[in-house]
């Protein structure tokens, strides 16, 4: 959700947090515009109440403001830090779980 959020102040990406989720090839779980419709009686009462609550803490923070990833644009996960040849030129933040940040 930070990264999402410092993406939107950035010139390489979108001024908007839907524009920066909808940006192609950003977030592999975003797939078009209909991947995020919801229709009439779809929602639902999450499965796993714990994730739904990290998560939902995680956006209200990201939005007031917290910098726990120091402004980083990027992440990516620690098991494929070492495959991805453009984090060559990024600058390392910080490492939080199996997430690793980065900024240009």
């Amino acid at each position: 959700a930070e990264v999402i959020r410092n993406r939107t102040g950035h010139p390489s990406f979108k001024p908007s947090i839907c524009g920066v989720i909808k940006q192609r090839g950003q977030f592999p779980w975003y797939s078009g515009p209909r991947s995020l419709q919801i229709k009439p009686g779809q929602l639902k009462q999450p499965q796993d109440k714990r994730s739904y609550a990290e998560a939902n803490k995680a956006v209200v923070e990201a939005l007031s403001g917290s910098n726990v990833t120091h402004g980083s644009l990027y992440f990516v996960h620690r098991r494929v830090v070492k495959k991805q040849q453009w984090l060559k030129k990024m600058k390392f933040q910080v490492r939080i779980g199996s997430h690793v940040y980065y900024k240009e």
